[in-house]
């Protein structure tokens, strides 16, 4: 479907490596990201 649950996207997320690490990737890399911006503007966690 063009849109579909959460519950079906976290299903194919645990039956699919792949996609599974692409998102935990995109997470981390949005972690450090988000820490680096806080660190150049000097802004405690």
């Amino acid at each position: 479907t063009a849109d579909p649950s959460i519950a079906s996207s976290l299903k194919f997320l645990r039956k699919t490596p792949w996609a599974r690490e692409k998102v935990e990737s995109l997470y981390l890399f949005m972690l450090r990201d988000e820490r680096r911006a806080r660190a150049a503007r000097n802004d405690p966690a």
